[in-house]
């Protein structure tokens, strides 16, 4: 592809040895050829260090960083400092894409005239796949944050887009928050850009593993309810108009959240431990019955309304029926 911009691909690493080759090799092998693939070996303890710089001789457009551990946000930071392109995606480096992924996504931002083009994802391999032409949407700044924020259509991190780098400028991942800083700079990306373009093929594979930051609540919970202050406060400022009618999406993503923080909690805890009581109550009262019934009128299933409505009501009956699926739960004693 000649006269094509530069694109810098941008793949974070870190104790991946299962998954690495499967995604480097879908980076490698797209269509579209201008890259400057960066990868950001993050202090990884495993063989991951070699397998990255074995790559160096396989493919001149491959750069190897290695670095201390500090985490995804320190890593991306890492890679978007070195960004050579004039756009920039990323991959996660146990997730792969489509032979097309790029091209599409380049295509959909030049023919929609847009800064920044996003792709849908799946979590099935057999539901990726490839045309030659892709129909996309346009969606202003504020309907793709919510759209982000209800999780329907826009993945809220970093993966499944495509942005000119520009609008990477003063923005960086915070390094003190390891859940959900992501969609904050998703945020802050969409509020800069004048619209945004969703095309419409499944062309990135998300791997969900139980390792993954989303899945260690119990640990990091607090950083999520951090995340979610700076992320609502932006769009307080940003667009104070609109807020009244985004708050309702936050309101449900937080209370789901927050459920989801509650569960795990109650099963990967020791009920005995002093601690427990105070994180418990704390979570349960996140919840409040106002927003609970307001819940109620959201897309959410109805078991998940329900449980955020008994939690507001009678706190400790959700969390004893909470305790008690314990041993029905995999790995839980």
């Amino acid at each position: 592809m000649s006269n094509t911009p530069l694109i810098s691909v941008i793949i974070p690493v870190y104790k991946v040895e299962s998954y690495l080759n499967e995604c480097v090799d879908s980076v490698r092998n797209q269509t579209y050829t201008n890259l400057d693939i960066i990868l950001v070996d993050d202090g990884s303890p495993d063989n991951c260090p070699a397998m990255c710089d074995d790559y160096t001789s396989k493919d001149s457009r491959i750069r190897v960083i290695h670095k201390p551990n500090g985490g995804p946000s320190s890593a991306r930071n890492t890679g978007i400092k070195a960004a050579k392109g004039e756009y920039i995606c990323f991959v996660d480096s146990d997730d792969y894409i489509t032979p097309a992924y790029i091209e599409q996504l380049y295509s959909t931002l030049k023919e929609s005239g847009t800064d920044v083009s996003c792709c849908k994802y799946s979590v099935h391999a057999e539901k990726l796949r490839d045309s030659a032409v892709s129909e996309y949407e346009l969606f202003t700044p504020i309907e793709a944050i919510t759209e982000a924020a209800g999780l329907r259509k826009i993945d809220r991190g970093p993966v499944c887009k495509l942005c000119r780098v520009g609008l990477y400028d003063g923005v960086y991942y915070p390094e003190d928050i390891r859940i959900a800083e992501d969609y904050l700079v998703t945020v802050k990306i969409f509020s800069a850009a004048e619209s945004i373009a969703l095309a419409d093929n499944v062309l990135y594979f998300y791997r969900l593993q139980e390792s993954s930051l989303i899945h260690q609540y119990s640990s990091k919970y607090i950083d999520y309810y951090k995340a979610h202050s700076l992320i609502t406060d932006f769009i307080r400022q940003r667009f104070p108009d609109e807020w009244p009618k985004m708050s309702k999406y936050f309101r449900d993503d937080y209370i789901q959240n927050t459920m989801k923080i509650l569960r795990e909690v109650c099963l990967s805890h020791d009920r005995n431990s002093p601690e427990y009581p105070a994180i418990i109550s704390g979570l349960t009262r996140r919840i409040t019955l106002r927003d609970a019934i307001g819940f109620m009128f959201s897309s959410a299933y109805l078991p998940k309304k329900l449980a955020a409505l008994l939690t507001a009501i009678a706190p400790k009956l959700a969390v004893n029926i909470i305790e008690r699926s314990r041993k029905y739960v995999p790995g839980y004693n």
